[in-house]
């Protein structure tokens, strides 16, 4: 049971971790205007450049927290910019597209998606966009498991940044190229370096969510090391200077994890529970998911399995309502296997056929 404990939580620390750099990346929207207000604008506006650039901001700030809307947003921007011939907004709505799937774990599309925007981008003379898609196909490859192609797009996006004195993204990358390392035993001690880089940089120029993100990735490699004391202060680290209740709610998430492995449960939960509320407080539906197998995961290891498919059954319901694909084949195999302890063997069969 611990087994798939430690399994659900760096499944979806390495997803998260990924998925804080494409966010950090895209530097084009700094201003959110918010949902209500766009949409209104949306409403103003007929068949128009400034309806596809709209169509394009609401899919950027929805496809963190639902995907599947971001598509649909995506999908009108790139129908519409391709009638009008609007080649920018049509390679934003590319680029939003492979967000979006990028979420949903269709990694495959995410890349197919974010190379036609980069052979617009590349073919205006956008190097500093050219550069952010570079950056998101290093950590696409980074996620399906191809280090060689991660470290060459990553390397080719930091040869433009720092052409163009782009510190937010040479430092997004230097993280992109630590996550690589940190996925072989034998480069740990290169992965800390570069993220070490990474929060020089981002202190430098005050760039305090990316300092964050490098506490979590130094909570992570020592984690690898099964250093918890020094895992657990630099993710507490993270807590103190992180902007975003998203963000807050991950890290806090990531404490639990900790005191799970440590079998100190009531805490686990403690943490859990708290980062599941600031999830909810931003409805941010993969976090909620992540807390709730979490919890899940928690009380199958105590045997408190119709506890355990009470969480399992809350987080499948957001998972199949935004498409998170990667974790509704764990969620299947924590009901399946939870069933099966309680001799419920007809669904432990129906979540055992589920599983991709």
């Amino acid at each position: 049971m611990l087994f798939r404990l430690k399994h659900l939580q760096v499944k979806y620390l390495q997803q998260y971790l990924t998925v804080f750099i494409l966010f950090l990346a895209t530097v084009i929207h700094a201003q959110d205007p918010g949902l209500d207000s766009l949409k209104q604008v949306l409403k103003n506006h007929g068949e128009d450049t400034t309806r596809v650039n709209t169509l394009n901001d609401i899919a950027y700030i929805l496809y963190r927290m639902s995907p599947d809307e971001a598509i649909e947003y995506s999908l009108e921007a790139e129908r519409l910019a391709e009638k009008l011939g609007f080649t920018e907004g049509l390679a934003q709505a590319y680029k939003t597209l492979g967000l979006g799937a990028y979420m949903q774990g269709s990694y495959a599309e995410a890349i197919r998606q974010w190379e036609l925007a980069y052979e617009i981008y590349e073919q205006s003379g956008n190097d500093l966009m050219a550069a952010n898609i570079l950056s998101n196909l290093g950590s696409a490859y980074y996620t399906t498991g191809h280090s060689v192609e991660a470290i060459e797009y990553s390397i080719r996006a930091l040869k433009v940044a720092e052409q163009l004195g782009d510190s937010v993204r040479i430092a997004t990358l230097l993280n992109t190229i630590g996550l690589v390392y940190s996925e072989q035993p034998a480069t740990l001690d290169d992965a800390r370096s570069y993220y070490l880089r990474t929060k020089e940089i981002a202190e430098a120029i005050g760039y305090d969510d990316l300092v964050g993100i490098s506490y979590i990735n130094l909570g992570e490699l020592y984690m690898e090391k099964e250093a918890y004391d020094s895992a657990l202060f630099f993710f507490q680290e993270s807590v103190t200077v992180l902007s975003s209740n998203i963000d807050i709610s991950t890290s806090l998430i990531f404490i639990g994890n900790i005191y799970a492995q440590e079998e100190d449960y009531s805490m686990a939960l403690h943490y859990y529970q708290d980062g599941f509320e600031l999830a909810e407080l931003e409805e941010a539906q993969r976090e909620m998911v992540s807390s709730l197998l979490g919890m899940a995961s928690v009380y199958e290891s105590q045997e408190k399995y119709l506890k355990a498919i009470e969480y399992f059954k809350q987080a499948e319901t957001i998972a199949e309502e935004i498409g998170l694909n990667n974790e509704l084949s764990g969620i299947y195999e924590g009901l399946a296997s939870n069933y099966a302890d309680i001799s419920d063997f007809d669904n432990a069969y129906r979540y055992l056929s589920l599983q991709n």
